[in-house]
């Protein structure tokens, strides 16, 4: 029966992306060599479709806990080549975070998968759903995985602090005290005053403005606190209406 579902794309699709039929297929896992096979095949040949469904993906990403060291490194290796196309999906996003959560940034697999979104992190950013996968790597805490995403990003925070998915990941990293002076320089040296006001306004540019001075005041950096205010002062009295935050914070110094 294994061997028929498994040998055609449709029967094991159908199959997989029904719960009872995921959760009998999830009980078939990992007890016989012969059967992973089949399995593997299977979702191999549909890697994406399988991992953008909720039932199917979870057939795959049993695998990946109870299959052989050979077998997992064939899934990851699929899913390496689909990270990008997976976190840009309403679906995939969601399997690709989970698979985050279970990664150890040391580990082989873990590291390289990690590495893939840090590497695309200017595309992924901007876009509603890669962007929570960004997130998401930064919320490892992991130090070298925060460093690739700000090298990613680098020379474009300023854009996307005037993005809404964007804005979310600039702010993440200047919460991060090893980046946050990059993200403060590059605000400060890629905007003259009225540009910086300008983004100020912004609707998702205020956010991080704000954000961009209280983490320099709280670091006590203020050679980048100090000019953020120089810059920011002549134009204050433009930064009112719905986003005036910025405007009560420089008046509340």
């Amino acid at each position: 029966m294994v061997s028929l579902l498994t040998s055609n794309n449709a029967p094991f699709l159908q199959t997989a992306r029904n719960e009872n039929g995921s959760n009998r297929m999830q009980d078939l896992l990992g007890r016989t060599d012969d059967l992973d096979n089949f399995f593997l095949i299977a979702i191999l040949r549909r890697f994406f479709d399988v991992m953008c469904d909720g039932d199917s993906s979870r057939v795959a990403l049993r695998g990946m806990r109870v299959f052989s060291q050979e077998k997992r490194a064939a899934m990851y290796d699929h899913l390496l080549c689909d990270a990008v196309n997976l976190a840009c999906d309403a679906d995939g996003y969601v399997v690709l975070n989970e698979i985050i959560d279970d990664s150890d940034p040391r580990s082989f697999y873990g590291g390289r998968l990690l590495y893939v979104v840090a590497r695309n992190a200017q595309q992924l950013s901007d876009h509603a759903f890669g962007s929570r996968v960004v997130q998401r790597v930064l919320q490892l805490n992991d130090l070298r995985c925060t460093r690739d995403v700000a090298v990613s990003l680098r020379g474009h925070c300023v854009y996307l602090s005037l993005t809404k998915y964007g804005s979310y990941v600039v702010e993440m990293l200047l919460d991060t005290e090893e980046e946050a002076v990059m993200v403060a320089d590059e605000l400060l040296w890629g905007c003259n005053g009225e540009k910086l006001a300008l983004l100020a306004r912004n609707e998702f540019g205020s956010f991080v403005v704000l954000k961009a001075l209280r983490v320099t005041r709280e670091m006590y950096r203020r050679d980048l606190f100090g000019v953020l205010v120089d810059k920011l002062m002549p134009f204050v009295h433009h930064l009112g209406g719905f986003h005036g935050r910025v405007r009560a914070f420089l008046y509340s110094l």
